[in-house]
């Protein structure tokens, strides 16, 4: 959002209304409503910029953490049922299956930011997701709290991202793709308190 703020403004294109509420949205939830370590007096001075632009961030917050159906509410009651915490409580997992999304009825996209409960929690570092896309093939999504580097984790995987948030998909037997994934966090987490 920042980035595309900068563009814009470099380029002498007049922003509306609208495209200062995407912008604002992109850079809420990017920064996670500017909790995150990312947000920085830069963010804020074009989070203040967008505002005078006519985003409405009341409005704004509304609509992306008041507006679910009732069927992302289910989705939710049954993947917290598989919450898992480290003996040490560094290390969070929530695991989410086919299965859920036909018993809720809810669409893959209700499982956005659902990862993020888990980093809600004191003393967590790391935060892991397993989403079942098919039989035996798994999207692993990482969230750090700043210690842990996830996208040198998801790198080791063949996946992506960045130092707070990344993923890979992983194919096999869950428990297997659990255990190897918990090894190399836990071998993460240790060495982060050197």
């Amino acid at each position: 959002g920042e980035i595309i703020f900068q563009l814009l403004v470099d380029s002498g294109i007049p922003m509306s209304k609208e495209t200062a509420t995407c912008l604002y949205t992109a850079v809420m939830m990017d920064t996670g409503s500017f909790r995150y370590p990312n947000t920085t007096r830069n963010t804020l001075e074009v989070a203040s910029k967008l505002v005078k632009l006519g985003a409405n961030p009341g409005e704004i917050a509304k609509k992306v953490y008041e507006s679910h159906p009732k069927t992302w509410l289910l989705l939710l009651s049954q993947i917290l049922q598989t919450f898992n915490l480290s003996a040490d409580g560094k290390r969070a997992e929530l695991t989410l299956t086919k299965k859920m999304f036909e018993k809720t009825r809810a669409g893959k996209e209700m499982s956005e930011g659902m990862i993020n409960y888990l980093m809600m929690i004191k003393g967590v570092q790391v935060a892991i997701l397993y989403r079942q896309l098919e039989q035996n093939k798994y999207k692993v999504s990482f969230r750090s709290q700043g210690k842990v580097n996830v996208a040198k984790l998801a790198e080791s995987f063949r996946g992506g991202g960045h130092s707070q948030a990344a993923g890979a998909t992983m194919e096999g037997d869950l428990e297997q793709i659990k255990n190897l994934v918990r090894k190399r966090v836990n071998r993460m987490i240790s060495k982060s308190r050197k």
